[in-house]
């Protein structure tokens, strides 16, 4: 890691303030999560993945503004990488696509694609960017050089066709999530629903990013709340094959417009992928 890296890293780690509450320390794999203010600043916090879902406890453990201003004009971020590295991170302004690996240099890439046309961008896969047009027809750009940010790419292919009007959540290893209206996780073809996911009342359903890095099951996720802008976390209760319903919990902060999530806060093994939905009393491990 370079000097300015070193540097970069040390000055983020200055501005998580604690707040006045006090968070429970998180002994397992957690995530970041970033929320774009309305001022258009940005907030980071890490949430802890805790087995134990039944002690009401808050799972967040850490909270930070990483800016104050520059990202109001921001309309699509998401993160993109592995498990056990730190990812990079893109970001829409206007009809362009950045990209950075620190948050500090933005490079612009993309060029020659209006990136604002997607309803949806998402990136399930290292360097593998999924997008979605309003007409429901599921784009896929492969960015080679996405860890170093070189602006080369391979062939832009069209994975599937949703439904018009639908919102992609991610690909996972059960084919695609998306909101269709009907939130559900559909096969590759979406001629077929795999399984029904319900978004509790109060939860804004385009704001959903599902918890998982490499959204190996669609269990949970992050969201926020329809008035109040609240980052708020989704949880599995008790469900059959095909219902996964969700449950609001956790909420924190407030006045958030965006919400988008970044990489484990622990490396690979340290803890379970996420929330599942086979106990009798709820979300577990």
């Amino acid at each position: 890691m370079g000097l300015r890296k070193v540097l970069l890293a040390f000055a983020l780690m200055l501005t998580m303030v604690t707040p006045a509450e006090a968070f429970e320390p998180c002994y397992l794999r957690g995530r970041v999560v970033y929320a774009i203010t309305a001022e258009g600043g940005l907030v980071a916090y890490n949430l802890c993945l805790d087995p134990n879902r039944a002690t009401g406890l808050s799972r967040w453990t850490a909270e930070g503004v990483l800016a104050t201003s520059g990202w109001g004009d921001v309309t699509t971020a998401f993160w993109s990488g592995e498990e056990n590295t730190p990812g990079v991170t893109y970001r829409v302004v206007g009809s362009d696509l950045f990209w950075s690996s620190d948050f500090e240099i933005w490079q612009r890439i993309g060029a020659g694609t209006d990136w604002s046309a997607y309803t949806s961008l998402t990136s399930g896969e290292p360097g593998v960017i999924y997008g979605t047009e309003p007409s429901g027809a599921v784009h896929r750009w492969v960015h080679t050089d996405w860890e170093g940010g070189s602006d080369t790419w391979g062939q832009e292919t069209v994975a599937a066709t949703m439904p018009r009007g639908s919102v992609l959540y991610g690909h996972t290893r059960a084919g695609f999530i998306a909101n269709t209206g009907t939130v559900g996780i559909w096969s590759d073809t979406f001629v077929k629903s795999k399984a029904r996911l319900t978004i509790p009342e109060g939860v804004d359903p385009a704001s959903v990013e599902p918890f998982d890095l490499a959204q190996r099951y669609p269990n949970s996720a992050f969201a926020l709340t329809s008035s109040g802008g609240k980052l708020v976390v989704m949880l599995p209760g008790p469900c059959t094959k095909l219902e996964r319903p969700w449950t609001a919990g956790d909420e924190i902060g407030g006045g958030y417009t965006y919400v988008f999530a970044g990489g484990y806060t622990k490396p690979r093994g340290s803890g379970p992928v996420e929330w599942q939905c086979d106990s009798p009393v709820g979300p577990s491990n």
